[in-house]
């Protein structure tokens, strides 16, 4: 796989305050008893968060008590105007934020209950919140141009011809995925007991296979890593937010990575797929689709007729499509007739021939 030469926030953050980060006591502090996957978030998210503010852990710590101790606001809120700043910056980069904000929070909480910042007014505009855009394929296929690996070409490819959420994208696990084209599949979704039900398509194959070779993992092993280990949404959401921002789509209003979910829904509106078809193919409400087709192999085939007629309006690679030539051959088979029927029609006319 080929990696970025770009450095990661922890080599950054270690050559910026020449220090490691699991050796300030405050970090020492907020980690303690915490599990394994909740430590990891700490050391992807207080490096960014520390060089945002171009302070150390141990100093951020030191200041927030020192500012809760003065009267005055600009000071006892110095810390929550520069998360809130900070997490709207990255909300409007289309990067999952949950994650952090409870990493920021935990960070302070953990050192001491009265550190604790108020985040009560963080809230998005509505203006913002309410922006949706739909990429064109011409545009998606430019974000495929400009990624540096064929990981990069799978995320961007399962989010906008499967709809799956970043999110659901890091639960995935090597084998989980069908590795030929147009066979159904489901899979449970993170946040929810609600069902992706879909069909693979030749685009995400093909970057799956290449990928694997590549990836050189085992089944059950998860499905996308990067240099600072397993991806989760939010990193997901930052690599392909880079991938924008290099294809200087970052300045269309609403462009993000939740955006080429919104493009295969459109996709699928185009194609006038059922309703019901529909919100089982973007995980909403799976079930709907049995309370009309009955078994789940009808549903199943229902799905994959569904994703056969949408993938001519989101086929990024020229990948070929199988189809049924069976209407073709007959055809043929009828053209190849004609001279034979033409000479029984002939001897029918001249009376030599007697049909019964």
């Amino acid at each position: 796989m080929r990696v970025p030469q770009n450095k990661t926030y922890m080599s950054k953050f270690e050559e910026y305050f020449n220090k490691k980060l699991v050796d300030y006591t405050s970090f020492q502090r907020a980690t303690t008893g915490l599990h394994k996957s909740t430590i990891k978030n700490y050391n992807t998210y207080i490096p960014r968060f520390c060089l945002h503010l171009k302070t150390d852990p141990d100093q951020i710590i030191e200041t927030r008590k020192q500012d809760i101790q003065n009267s005055e606001v600009k000071f006892n809120e110095r810390y929550e105007r520069e998360a809130i700043s900070y997490i709207k910056t990255l909300e409007k980069q289309g990067i999952c934020v949950a994650p952090i904000i409870n990493v920021i929070q935990g960070f302070f909480t953990n050192n001491s209950r009265r550190l604790a910042l108020d985040l009560h007014k963080l809230k998005v505009d509505k203006e913002n919140k309410n922006i949706k855009y739909s990429p064109s394929v011409d545009e998606v296929k430019k974000l495929i141009q400009h990624c540096d690996s064929v990981r990069n070409k799978l995320l961007i490819t399962m989010i906008y011809q499967n709809g799956i959420l970043p999110v659901d994208l890091a639960n995935l696990k090597i084998g989980d995925y069908p590795s030929k084209p147009w066979v159904y599949y489901k899979r449970k979704r993170s946040k929810s007991n609600k069902y992706w039900k879909s069909a693979s398509t030749p685009d995400i194959c093909k970057y799956m296979e290449e990928y694997l070779i590549l990836r050189k993992g085992q089944t059950g092993e998860p499905l996308f890593v990067g240099r600072e280990g397993v991806l989760t949404g939010s990193s997901i959401s930052e690599v392909l937010s880079n991938v924008i921002a290099c294809a200087k789509l970052d300045v269309v209003s609403g462009f993000s990575p939740k955006c080429l979910r919104d493009g295969f829904n459109d996709a699928l509106i185009d194609a006038r797929v059922g309703h019901e078809v529909k919100e089982a193919l973007m995980g909403h409400n799976a079930d709907k689709i049995y309370h009309k087709y009955g078994s789940e192999s009808k549903a199943s085939g229902r799905l994959i007729e569904a994703m056969h007629k949408v993938y001519p309006l989101i086929r990024l690679t020229d990948t070929t499509i199988e189809k049924d030539d069976s209407a073709d051959k007959a055809l043929q088979r009828l053209i190849s007739i004609l001279p034979a029927l033409e000479t029984v029609a002939k001897l029918y006319e001249k009376g030599q021939l007697i049909l019964q």
